[in-house]
C-alpha cells in the first residue's frame, strides 16, 4: 500500500482554513440586527461574490471563488461548473430574547449575511423610506428552511446611539457602541466572502477537476507531434 498521500503532523502545526459562520434565521425566532457596513458616502456596502459550484457526482459538490483566468474559466464551464453570484454584507445581531426584545447587559455580534436577489430587493425597498444604515431591522422568517427573510424596520439603530441618547440609559450602557461596532464590521469584511465561497489557486482549481495547466498542454501537444512524427513512413518525408 502506498503512503504518498499520508504525512505525519504534531496537532499543532496542522493549519485548517475556515471562513466566518454565515448568519442562519432560526424557526419561531425574532431578531433585531443592524446594517453597520457602511461606504465612504453613508450608504450600505454590499459585496457580489460570482463563484463556480461544481458536482463531481450526484451524492457531492464544492464551491470555489472565480478565478480571474479568462481561459480557465472557460475550462471550468467545459467541465460542467455552474457560475453563480451571491451578495454579502456583515450584518450587526443583537443579543435578544426569542421575540427579537433586547437583553441587559447589551452582547452584539458582526455575521456575514447571504442575500439572494429577492432579499436585495426587500431591503432595497425598506432602505428607499427610512435609510437602513440609520435604522435597526426586525428580522424573522416564514420559512427557515430555505433562510426567507422577513424584514420589519424599528425607529432607532442602536449602535448609532449617541452617549446623550435616552437609549443608553435605558439599556444601561455607560458608553456608545457605535466605533466599536464600526470597527467589527469592517474587520469582518475582509473575510465575509468566505461565507459565499473560497478563493483557491488556479493550481487547486485544475487539480480538482482535472484540468491540465498550461506547461501541461504543451508537454501534451509537443508530445503528440513526436508521436506523429515517429510514425511517418520515409515516402512521407
Amino acid at each position: 500500500m502506498s503512503n504518498a498521500a499520508i504525512e505525519d503532523f504534531d496537532l499543532d502545526d496542522v493549519e485548517v482554513k475556515s471562513g466566518p459562520n454565515a448568519f442562519k434565521v432560526e424557526k419561531d425566532k425574532k431578531y433585531r440586527v443592524g446594517f453597520p457596513l457602511l461606504k465612504e458616502n453613508g450608504r450600505i456596502r454590499i459585496q457580489k461574490v460570482d463563484y463556480y459550484q461544481y458536482s463531481p457526482s450526484e451524492d457531492e459538490y464544492f464551491s470555489f471563488r472565480k478565478p480571474a483566468d479568462e481561459e480557465l474559466c472557460k475550462q471550468i464551464e467545459a467541465k460542467g461548473a455552474e457560475l453563480r453570484s451571491h451578495f454579502v454584507t456583515a450584518l450587526l445581531v443583537y443579543r435578544t430574547n426569542s421575540e427579537g426584545k433586547m437583553l441587559t447587559p447589551v452582547d452584539w455580534d458582526i455575521q456575514p449575511v447571504k442575500l439572494n436577489g429577492k432579499k436585495v430587493a426587500n431591503l432595497k425597498e425598506i432602505n428607499a423610506e427610512w435609510d437602513l444604515a440609520t435604522i435597526d431591522v426586525s428580522l424573522s422568517s416564514s420559512n427557515p428552511s430555505f433562510q426567507e427573510h422577513t424584514y420589519t424596520p424599528l425607529r432607532d439603530a442602536i449602535w448609532r446611539a449617541a452617549k446623550d441618547s435616552p437609549i443608553l440609559a435605558k439599556l444601561d450602557l455607560k458608553e456608545p457602541i457605535t466605533e466599536a461596532v464600526k470597527a467589527a464590521a469592517e474587520a469582518r469584511a475582509k473575510e465575509m466572502a468566505d461565507a459565499i465561497a473560497y478563493e483557491r489557486s488556479d493550481a487547486w482549481i485544475r487539480e480538482k477537476l482535472g484540468i491540465l495547466s498550461p506547461e501541461e498542454q504543451k508537454a501534451v501537444a509537443q508530445a503528440g507531434k513526436v508521436a506523429d512524427f515517429e510514425e511517418l513512413d520515409e515516402n512521407d518525408l
